[in-house]
């Protein structure tokens, strides 16, 4: 058992707590009044920031896992069970389902009306963030599960092939590739024309 808690930015007193299975990993992220999470049993969870109290949840079998990204009135992420998922910020309705190869264990990043992914089927995919319809796919030498990043055109990635990798936006053709010390497992930054990614190492 676990809990998400709600606490004032200025005294760090508690304003809500709300009982959930295994948070630690999960991702969590608010818009419109909603404060978005998953845990075991369950993609996602959303709740009211104003009380806690449940407003929608959707049920798989699986982990939610990381990467809820809510842009406008729509909510993106990525599942164990191999699917990006487009859902209705207010409802929880899905509006459409992507299959990738392998469970999303990545960060989810959003750009230009393009949802990019990484699984642990190695791939990193660029989806149309309005149809769901895949537009590119690259296969890298190891699994994807740690942060994506989209800055300037590029998408940044980190394969567990102990690579990192920048990606043309455009069709996913590969700009370059870093050798790191180990395996990426951080977030990647992108900010005034410099990368930032740690290894395990």
């Amino acid at each position: 058992e676990g809990n998400l808690y709600s606490l004032d930015a200025s005294s760090g007193g508690k304003i809500w707590s709300y009982p959930a299975q295994s948070v630690s990993a999960a991702s969590v992220a608010v818009a419109n009044g909603t404060v978005y999470t998953s845990g075991l049993g369950t993609v996602i969870i959303a709740l009211s920031t104003s009380n806690g109290t449940k407003k929608w949840d959707l049920a798989q079998d699986g982990q939610g896992m990381r990467g809820i990204v809510p842009v406008g009135r729509v909510v993106y992420l990525g599942s164990s069970g191999g699917d990006v998922y487009a859902l209705h910020g207010g409802s929880g309705k899905v509006i459409w389902t992507f299959a990738a190869n392998g469970e999303v264990a990545s960060s989810i990043a959003f750009a230009d009306g393009v949802v990019y992914a990484g699984t642990l089927g190695q791939s990193i995919y660029a989806v149309n963030a309005s149809s769901g319809r895949q537009v590119w796919a690259y296969q890298a030498g190891g699994q994807i599960a740690s942060g994506i990043a989209v800055a300037n055109g590029i998408v940044y990635a980190a394969g567990s092939d102990k690579n990192l990798y920048a990606l043309s936006t455009s069709g996913g053709k590969v700009i370059w590739k870093f050798p790191t010390s180990d395996q990426v497992q951080s977030g990647i930054a992108v900010a005034n024309g410099r990368v930032y990614a740690g290894d395990s190492s």
